[in-house]
């Protein structure tokens, strides 16, 4: 719970040349890489692999909190509130506070709690993926994806979802939102761009965290949940980001 954990995708397209990556050839244009061979899930966050492991060390302090909880997360759709994910005591969501991998504002509600402490609150799209942004739906030339003058269809359709990757190795996807004869075009929002969060949960366990554990957390980032994000798709199971990291799941906290 990628963007931002870090940069936001605004701020991605703002500041960085990115490069399009077709297998083993390298395309300039504009903004974007498209890695081949690399397609990720649509809610494995947009924002994997933004916490670079030194900045993530240099935020290892004495206030760094090992949590660990359940939660539902709720997002309305067509004026009524549905559950997106949710989280059980057998595969619950572990994290090390202060470590950036997860949206600030969240941490923030739940890490002043205690063991057995329920909560329930809602982030507004300001402090969870951030608003729709129509300055991050982009038309790519055709050409910048085809292969020997082809586009593959079974990759490019209205409805799937491309990864792209920045010149600092930052990961992020796009929805391909239309396909004509001389372009693409892609949407680099946030899925959940635009929404508020409302979750409901409750902790665990929660204490100072030990130098173990933040190293489990520093030394196999992904770039948090998400998103986010790397841990929560599957990308770090048992054995890399660690037993229970994130839940392996989905998270968007």
């Amino acid at each position: 719970m990628s963007d931002k954990f870090i940069t936001p995708a605004a701020e991605l397209v703002s500041k960085l040349s990115f490069l399009i990556v077709l297998k083993t050839c390298t395309f300039h244009f504009g903004d974007y890489i498209y890695a081949s061979g690399c397609f990720l899930s649509l809610f494995s966050s947009i924002f994997v692999s933004l916490c670079e492991l030194l900045s993530i060390r240099n935020s290892v302090t004495m206030n760094n909190k090992f949590v660990s909880l359940t939660y539902d997360l709720y997002i309305s759709r067509d004026g009524k509130e549905e559950l997106m994910e949710s989280t059980t005591l057998e595969n619950p969501l572990t994290f090390c506070s202060g470590l950036q991998l997860l949206l600030p504002k969240f941490e923030d509600e739940v890490t002043p709690l205690s063991p057995d402490d329920t909560f329930d609150f809602t982030l507004e799209a300001e402090d969870a993926y951030g608003l729709y942004n129509k300055e991050l739906v982009r038309e790519v030339p055709r050409s910048v994806f085809e292969q020997g003058g082809t586009l593959d269809e079974d990759i490019f359709f209205v409805g799937n979802t491309i990864p792209l990757m920045d010149s600092e190795g930052n990961h992020f996807n796009a929805v391909v939102t239309d396909i004509s004869d001389s372009s693409v075009t892609v949407d680099i929002n946030h899925p959940l761009a635009g929404q508020s969060l409302h979750f409901k949960g409750k902790v665990i366990d929660i204490h100072d965290a030990s130098q173990e554990e933040l190293d489990r957390f520093t030394r196999h980032s992904c770039g948090g949940c998400g998103g986010g994000g790397g841990c929560c798709s599957g990308g770090c199971g048992e054995g890399e980001c660690g037993e229970g990291s994130c839940g392996n799941q989905d998270c968007h906290c």
